[in-house]
């Protein structure tokens, strides 16, 4: 089994994409992540501790997930906003999440320790693209509920894909 996903960055206000791409086999069971950027150990075993505390069955296979990294490699501030869009790929992989079909999702987004999630926006200059012919298909973007939809991009709820709290959930029940 197979999938990809396309993840969304941001650093110093510039939005940047990038490929993920995983596979499931019969080898020797475990998580192989491969990110060039020296954090990607800790991304690893951050993607096991979520899944173990999510209660998240994992089928025994050999799991490898890779980042397709052109340019510069990924920088700290640009690694986190992968959580989301590796753990989405990795849970749909085990079967584990109501979607399978990602290849024409678009995700970025953090995750606590605690399993709350802070999703990434589109706004500004990069929305306006997605709303202009230069976007020449529909993306669905995994987020939260204040990401504005236009021509090129639609809105899949984050929380109703991995069931785990959102920032702005939890900012309304402590101020309630």
């Amino acid at each position: 089994m197979e999938s990809k996903i396309k993840a969304l960055t941001i650093n110093k206000n510039i939005y940047k994409t990038y490929n993920i791409f995983a596979y499931a086999s019969k080898g020797i069971p475990g998580l192989e992540l491969r990110v060039g950027a020296k954090n990607s150990k800790i991304l690893k075993e951050k993607m096991i501790y979520l899944t173990r505390i999510s209660s998240i069955k994992i089928p025994l296979k050999r799991y490898v997930i890779c980042v397709e990294e052109t340019g510069a490699p990924l920088d700290k501030d640009e690694l986190k906003w992968l959580e989301l869009p590796i753990l989405i790929l990795y849970w749909s992989l085990a079967e584990g999440l109501p979607i399978s079909k990602l290849d024409d999702c678009l995700c970025g987004g953090e995750i606590t320790l605690d399993g709350v999630v802070r999703p990434l926006q589109i706004h500004g200059e990069y929305l306006k693209y997605f709303n202009s012919v230069k976007c020449e298909k529909v993306w669905k973007i995994i987020t939260g509920k204040g990401q504005k939809e236009c021509l090129g991009l639609v809105r899949l709820p984050v929380e109703e894909i991995v069931h785990l709290p959102l920032e702005s959930d939890l900012a309304k029940s402590i101020g309630s």
